[in-house]
């Protein structure tokens, strides 16, 4: 039996049918590849490699979603490393900063004490030791505002890294610029941490030797760096002093040789010139000399200022405390007011110093200080001439100080 034959309109495509049926198909393909190419380019970053593009996901039923999906993956595991690795970077130098506050804790606690203790007063006995205390005293070392300073850059860079992170997936990567940043951070740290811990060891070195000797010094530790400092001060004066009679010598030299050698009237021309210059050159030395000394006077002032020893002496003053004579007194405890001291006339004369700082104050319309509240130390009363005689170098010492402690936030403006 022979089978029907169907039509062959609905089994056999024409010859243009074919044609577009495979041009589509191709522009299919084309915009894939295109498609593909276009979203790797921009979800790879720098330095990741781009996941190769197989036959199957170039196909128009192929797992092109998947491919992009794993690029992005990568870009973010990237990105997380190095996030990272600057959160990492910046716990270490937290852990620098913290070392070094740990060693100016040890300076506070084993060093400043001895400036008035027994070790310091046998380092004291001995006076190439002292040179070489002074030495460690007075060089750079770390400050507590560098390490806060430092600290807060620190938290800067860092703290956007750790928030980043806590958020969950991300691609950001952080700058190059960034990571150069922490890294000049860390070496301040590690400078500061260094300066800390080389000044402590040298000075307790320094000072456990000193008490091996067991030497039995009257003096303290203090007082021969105050003698150090004003010894270097009179050097200082009579380098000057030489250089100004070699100037003149020298200039002496010159107009004996110009008279000697010219006539008359170009010697004694001459000879003016020269003591013109010479005297220009003086003058110039001098002011130059008078500004470093200056510097200098400012700088051992504020070292002076500085030492808890030193402010130790004037505790009637500088402790905290709410009394205000014949004012209201403070809410929080704090240290006299520089202002006040002196409209109340405190600081008139050693005489009037003496008595405040014993607790007798001049515009007090009581003469015992407890009837005021009085809750700072008190010096010892002075009575005699020779007792009031001893506030005198006290005196002076805290009129070139005060400025320098108002400044600091020691006593009050």
């Amino acid at each position: 039996m022979t089978e029907p034959i169907l039509p062959r309109t609905r089994l056999t495509l024409t010859f243009n049918q074919k044609i577009s049926y495979a041009l589509g198909a191709g522009a299919v393909t084309v915009l894939t590849i295109i498609l593909l190419f276009s979203m790797y380019s921009r979800v790879a970053p720098p330095g990741v490699p781009v996941p190769a593009i197989s036959d199957t996901a170039l196909s128009p039923a192929g797992p092109a979603q998947v491919s992009v999906d794993g690029g992005e993956q990568q870009r973010q595991a990237f990105a997380k490393a190095q996030l990272q690795r600057l959160v990492e970077e910046g716990k270490e130098i937290t852990r620098v900063l913290k070392e070094a506050e740990a060693q100016l804790a040890l300076w506070a606690k084993e060093i400043e004490p001895e400036l008035l203790g027994p070790r310091g007063k046998s380092l004291a006995a001995d006076p190439a030791a002292v040179e070489r205390f002074h030495a460690v005293y007075t060089q750079p070392r770390a400050k507590p505002e560098e390490i806060a300073a430092c600290r807060s850059r620190l938290d800067t860079v860092v703290r956007p890294a750790e928030i980043t992170l806590a958020g969950g997936a991300s691609a950001y990567v952080p700058d190059p610029a960034v990571m150069q940043m922490l890294d000049k951070e860390k070496a301040i740290a590690e400078d500061l941490l260094r300066s800390a811990r080389e000044a402590h060891e040298s000075a307790i070195a320094l000072l456990n030797k000193a008490a091996q000797t067991k030497a039995v010094g009257t003096q303290t530790l203090s007082d021969a760096l105050t003698s150090i400092e004003q010894t270097r001060a009179a050097q200082r004066a009579e380098t000057i002093l030489e250089k100004q009679k070699a100037a003149y010598q020298q200039a002496t030299e010159k107009i004996a040789d110009a008279k000697a050698t010219q006539t008359k009237a170009l010697a004694e021309q001459e000879a003016s010139n020269i003591e013109a210059e010479t005297r220009r050159k003086i003058a110039s030395m001098q002011t130059d000399q008078q500004t470093k000394d200056a510097d200098s006077e400012q700088q051992h002032l504020r070292t002076l200022a500085a030492r808890p020893d030193i402010q130790a002496k004037y505790r009637p003053f500088l402790d905290k405390g709410r009394l205000r004579p014949n004012r209201e007194n403070l809410e929080k405890p704090g240290p006299m007011s520089f202002a006040q001291l002196k409209a109340d006339g405190v600081l008139n004369n050693h005489r009037l110093f003496g008595l405040a700082g014993a607790g007798w104050w001049p515009t007090y319309a009581f003469a015992d200080p407890q009837e005021r509240g009085n809750d700072r130390i008190r010096w010892k009363k002075p009575k005699t001439d020779e007792d009031f005689d001893t506030y005198k170098p006290l005196y002076e010492e805290f009129m070139r100080l005060a400025p320098f402690w108002v400044e600091t936030g020691v006593l009050a403006p």
